[in-house]
């Protein structure tokens, strides 16, 4: 856990210099800010996401891990979503950069938190080879 959360930090601080080195040239002030936001919001969101999911991975049932696993997938999906909403309420952001910035991130995110649960399956599917 103590990786995880070295290398989620290391891809949070790059993601967001990389917002800020790129997002100043192409974007205005105010969409960069709520770029930077949205890289927070997901930075944390994987954290708290990919602790249920060790959670899930340290019970005995393997279809437990598979319900967590696919549980947090659709929360990531649904509260992203909402964050989504919830930006264009609260500010007047041209939608279709915001959007585009929201998806890689999402998904920059998602393959993250997958890179480090996939060592976690690889015994299980190793076995049942055998079987």
């Amino acid at each position: 856990m103590k990786k995880f959360i070295l290398y989620l930090t290391l891809i949070g601080l790059l993601l967001s210099g990389l917002t800020e080195i790129f997002g100043m040239k192409i974007l205005d002030k105010d969409s960069v800010s709520w770029i930077h936001y949205t890289n927070l919001y997901y930075f944390l969101l994987t954290l708290i996401l990919f602790s249920i999911s060790s959670v899930g991975f340290k019970s005995k049932s393997h279809k437990v891990f598979v319900k967590i696993v696919g549980m947090n997938m659709f929360l990531r999906m649904i509260f992203s979503l909402g964050f989504i909403v919830i930006v264009f309420i609260y500010s007047d952001l041209n939608i279709m950069h915001y959007v585009v910035a929201n998806i890689l991130l999402y998904f920059i995110y998602m393959a993250f938190e997958i890179k480090f649960l996939v060592p976690n399956l690889r015994p299980d599917s190793e076995t049942r080879k055998n079987v």
